[in-house]
């Protein structure tokens, strides 16, 4: 049914993978621990970055929203519906933070800032 080359060549990179895989549960366990530390901080990075570009784009699209409120002809400005974007953008960035938050305090035990530090110094 199956060419026997292709059986033992199968065969023989099975067996150089398990002699490959083998090492100290300790090793193995202290390796883990590192690389999910460094992936934990690049993403509590990353979500640090969207939090704050959230906050800038919203509270400059709410300033912008408040220029025709302004200069319109021939009437006050709308008060109210000045309040209510400043209102909507304090939502937006409050559901923002809280999410970015939420995602560190499940993920963040994790991280390990020194090494984040040490790594910091090897890229510089």
């Amino acid at each position: 049914m199956c060419n026997r080359k292709i059986v033992t060549i199968f065969v023989m990179i099975i067996f150089m993978f398990f002699l490959s895989a083998q090492g100290y549960a300790a090793d193995i366990d202290k390796n883990a621990l590192e690389i999910t530390q460094d992936v934990n901080g690049t993403l509590f990075g990353y979500i640090q970055f969207l939090q704050w570009i959230i906050t800038g784009v919203v509270l400059f699209i709410a300033v912008l929203g408040i220029f025709p409120e302004l200069f319109t002809a021939g009437r006050p400005p709308d008060l109210a519906g000045m309040f209510m974007k400043f209102i909507q953008a304090a939502v937006i960035i409050g559901i923002t933070w809280a999410v970015g938050d939420l995602i560190y305090w499940i993920f963040g035990a994790n991280i390990d800032p020194e090494m984040m530090v040490r790594n910091l110094y090897l890229i510089v």
